[in-house]
């Protein structure tokens, strides 16, 4: 039984004790709603994603081999990557540069090294809490570009690709002082 079920279980018992069973089953019935919204709004936001993936619409940004053989990721986050905490490796796993289940440890300058892997479903970091936290600490936003810098094989640095973000401020602010 999940925390929602259990939720559910006690709001129906507590309306039952007292005597209000029909407002108690229109508050579950709400409940109810809502969790299948919730599920339906997340299929179609990963549907979404991957309609735009698929018509090359990601803002993906070319990553590379190294001349050292190490490899460097540049990956494009989404406004919805940002919400879920994901850090989706389908650019550089379509140039094979990566593989669905390879193991990763990676340096952030948030926290400690952690261990994760490539995911099957949308080549996702499995690890989503310290994704979560790098994106805080950096306030990452739709269309950041972040670098994953291979130092040595299979151990990673995570980063964000602030040359590119001084460029786009630039550029901003040059488009407001020609308005």
């Amino acid at each position: 039984m999940d925390a929602f079920d259990w939720v559910r279980d006690d709001i129906e018992i507590k309306f039952r004790d007292n005597g209000d069973i029909d407002y108690g089953r229109f508050l579950l019935e709400r409940m109810d709603t809502l969790n299948r919204l919730e599920k339906a709004l997340r299929s179609v936001e990963e549907e979404y994603d991957s309609i735009r993936e698929d018509l090359g619409l990601t803002n993906e940004v070319r990553s590379d081999q190294k001349e050292d053989n190490l490899r460097l990721l540049r990956v494009s986050v989404t406004e919805n990557a940002v919400k879920q905490s994901l850090l989706s490796l389908t650019g550089p796993k379509k140039q094979g540069l990566v593989e669905v289940g390879e193991r990763m440890t990676i340096h952030t300058p948030v926290g400690k090294p952690f261990s994760t892997r490539i995911g099957k479903v949308g080549n996702r970091l499995e690890e989503r809490g310290r994704i979560r936290a790098f994106y805080k600490e950096y306030k990452i936003e739709d269309e950041d570009v972040v670098i994953l810098e291979e130092i040595e094989p299979k151990v990673w640095k995570l980063y964000v690709d602030e040359a590119r973000r001084e460029h786009e401020a630039k550029v901003f602010k040059q488009m407001l002082e020609d308005l």
